[in-house]
């Protein structure tokens, strides 16, 4: 009988860790898949120095969890709304990541996916809590998406040399600071990036959940003490950059690189992290909770330091099986795109700089310079319109560049002496707006962006438009015009339609569309498109004259490269 009973009481814990076992493992699963990407992405993210902390970040959380997991509940999970939220959004960034091959979505998800799991876990010490704290330095290595964190980086640069200019003037030591350089009678300082390295704001926020998980402290002292990093960023990089030239005026010791740099900036550093320390005393002293009792009456807390830091018993209910299996399913589903995120990944890793491409394999069209010959007849025949070729030059870029891989540059002159560059640019993923290339480099549209369509015949003897741009730019420096007009096809010759207008809601489409994984777009969409265009510089802008001999050459010429474009084409291509 007693066997009996002690069968009977091992069954509910046998139970419980294989419920515990339904929920782990598929997140673990969801994680493991997405490694490809995430390797690619700390991989690049190792090539910002301010993120280079992240493996310590990595190995905090990993720590941490260890030593507070719950290893004596039999289940440690347990029913969490917030909790599923987050799953599914991380679902949705995991499946973001391989459509569009990119890992910050997969990080992005990683995160989250960690956050969920331990958003529904118990705290090993305290059990009414979850280990949700836990997560918090996984957000830290999140790298800003549009290249946010340089901005930021910038910005803190300027306001730290601007205070240490400031310092400066106070102490009485004549210079000036135009920008981000201090100018002294014998040296010039060239402020370097501030908050880069050691030294970065990045680097000082970790340091603050570092300081957030290791004391438990709660969110809303944690959100205050990271916050309080901005403030000794900027305050410890400018007594930094202050430091350098009152060494060198003073003491003529030399602080600006080599060894003795590196050991200022560390000692900075330590500082900074020391007035974290002393702010989160400070945070401890305003939000801690109080033992009235033992502090006696005259030291009664604020009313929020009371509330803020209880412990309320909160009653936890299973895990439900819906739940349970929407994770088997979502598991699953993770686990087939990340094969798919492998092939990708692979193809990238033997790339020098790690870069998911546009493009599974080469697909460049190697077509012969002559494909344009050395006299260009408008399509009507009319001599008047006829173009000198005097050159041809090809320019070969790094795979997946904006401006595409190769181009193909041919210089014509017209009888009335226009000078005229025409072009082909290739591959790229989709549309390509070419005129935001040209503001790129000082031009500026001067008149509006056209889109017309003229009737093309296929192979297939089907008769389809082939749409255009046209646009006038300026330039703003050398006061030059210019006239612009461009198309593209696919490697089958069919025309790829031109948006109307590039901008709000249909260009966001349009690019997150040429952002998909080749594999998907080209399935979908086309796999690659090629582009041609034609430019004429002028001093003044072209009168309608010109501009209908422009027009009517560019439909002969892009009829030539479309006809080079099929004739050197590899027989596979698609």
């Amino acid at each position: 009988m007693s066997s009996a009973a002690k069968e009977i009481s091992l069954s509910p814990s046998r139970a419980s860790s294989g419920s515990a076992r339904m929920v782990a493992i598929p997140y673990v699963v969801a994680i493991v898949a997405q490694v490809p990407l995430l390797l690619l992405y700390f991989s690049l993210l190792w090539l910002r120095p301010h993120y280079q902390f992240f493996p310590i970040a990595l190995v905090m959380v990993v720590a941490f969890a260890w030593i507070r997991w719950p290893r004596h509940e039999p289940d440690p999970f347990f029913a969490s709304k917030s909790s599923s939220v987050m799953f599914w959004i991380a679902i949705m960034f995991g499946i973001a990541g391989s459509i569009f091959a990119h890992g910050w979505f997969s990080a992005m998800s990683m995160s989250l996916l960690i956050t969920s799991l331990f958003a529904r876990t118990r705290d090993g010490e305290f059990p009414n809590r979850t280990l949700i704290g836990v997560a918090i330095p996984l957000f830290v290595i999140i790298s800003l998406p549009e290249n946010l964190d340089y901005r930021l980086i910038t910005w803190l640069q300027l306001i730290s040399s601007q205070l240490s200019s400031s310092y400066l003037d106070l102490l009485g030591f004549k210079h000036y600071a135009p920008g981000t350089t201090l100018n002294f009678p014998d040296h010039a300082y060239e402020v370097e990036r501030a908050c880069s390295g050691v030294q970065s704001f990045f680097t000082l926020v970790f340091c603050a959940t570092f300081i957030i998980v290791s004391f438990r402290r709660r969110w809303v002292r944690g959100l205050l003490l990271i916050l309080s990093a901005i403030f000794w960023a900027i305050l410890m990089n400018s007594v930094r950059i202050m430091t350098i030239p009152i060494a060198q005026s003073l003491f003529d010791l030399d602080l600006k690189g080599g060894l003795r740099h590196e050991l200022l900036g560390y000692a900075v550093m330590l500082f900074a992290c020391a007035m974290l320390l002393s702010t989160d005393q400070l945070l401890e002293y305003l939000f801690g909770r109080r033992d009235i009792e033992s502090i006696g009456a005259r030291h009664t807390p604020w009313f929020f330091n009371r509330k803020i830091d209880d412990d309320e018993k909160v009653e936890r209910s299973a895990v439900t099986p819906l739940f349970r299996k929407a994770l088997i399913g979502s598991s699953v589903l993770m686990l087939v795109l990340g094969i798919f995120q492998m092939s990708d990944v692979v193809r990238s890793l033997n790339n020098p700089d790690y870069r998911v491409r546009f493009f599974d394999t080469n697909q460049i069209i190697d077509v012969d310079g002559k494909c344009l010959p050395d006299s260009i007849l408008s399509s009507s025949g009319d001599n008047k319109y006829e173009w000198k070729n005097i050159r041809h030059e090809r320019s070969d870029r790094t795979r997946g560049s904006d401006l595409g891989q190769r181009s193909d540059l041919w210089t014509f002159v017209s009888r009335t002496g226009m000078a005229i560059q025409v072009s082909l640019d290739q591959p790229f993923p989709g549309w390509h707006e070419l005129t935001t290339c040209y503001q790129n480099v000082g031009w500026k549209v001067a008149s509006l962006r056209r889109k017309f369509s003229e009737p093309i015949t296929l192979e297939s003897g089907e008769t389809v438009k082939w749409t255009f741009v046209e646009i006038g730019l300026e330039h703003t420096d050398s006061l030059q015009h210019g006239w612009l007009m461009f198309c593209f096809c696919d490697s089958n010759g069919e025309p790829v339609e031109a948006p109307i207008e590039w901008d709000g809601l249909r260009s966001f489409f349009e690019r997150a569309k040429n952002r998909l994984s080749y594999r998907i777009r080209s399935s979908l969409f086309r796999g690659q498109s090629y582009q041609m265009q034609v430019f004429v510089p002028s001093l003044k802008p072209l009168p309608d004259e010109q501009k209908e001999e422009v027009r009517n050459q560019f439909f002969e010429i892009r009829k030539q490269i479309r006809s080079a474009l099929l004739k050197y084409r590899e027989p596979d291509a698609s």
